[in-house]
């Protein structure tokens, strides 16, 4: 079993968990059922799962809006007997386990009218400081691929 787990004594069986730096992994010990690439993709499919939704409409929040006190993802509530003005994203902690965040929600349409009002606030940003936001862009562009430059190259290094 890798030495995952073990048991105390040989009069009890009940089996205790070992920590994970204790474990033996023996990689490539017999031919594989499937590719490494395939196996990857279905992690990464299995990863983002979803659940199917009864709506044909998907909320644009979906996977983005998150608690403020506990970090954990806001779920959409919605259903047949909901008006649009209804529609809500709750904590999903709350949702859980009462105890360990409070009551958290905020309708979707408030959530629309904050993000419009912040994009609104960029944009005139935007238009009253051209320059300085151009140049703000590029520095943040040359930033970015020289930090990828640098990783790629650490990358090269270590292999």
């Amino acid at each position: 079993m890798n030495f995952r787990t073990h048991v105390k004594s040989y009069k009890n069986k009940k089996r205790v968990d070992n920590p994970k730096e204790d474990w033996l992994i023996f990689e490539n010990t017999h031919e594989p059922i499937v590719t490494q690439q395939e196996f990857g993709l279905v992690q990464e499919l299995r990863k983002n799962k979803r659940r199917h939704t009864k709506h044909e409409k998907v909320n644009p929040f979906s996977g983005m809006v998150y608690c403020a006190d506990c970090g954990k993802k806001m779920y959409l509530c919605r259903a047949k007997s909901l008006t649009a003005d209804q529609e809500h994203l709750k904590c999903g902690t709350y949702a859980n386990d009462k105890d360990e965040c409070t009551a958290h929600f905020i309708r979707t349409i408030v959530l629309k009218e904050i993000i419009l009002s912040e994009l609104n606030k960029l944009i005139s940003f935007v238009r009253e400081n051209d320059d300085e936001f151009v140049q703000a862009a590029m520095d943040n562009s040359v930033q970015k691929q020289s930090s990828e430059l640098l990783t790629l190259s650490c990358d090269i290094c270590i292999t």
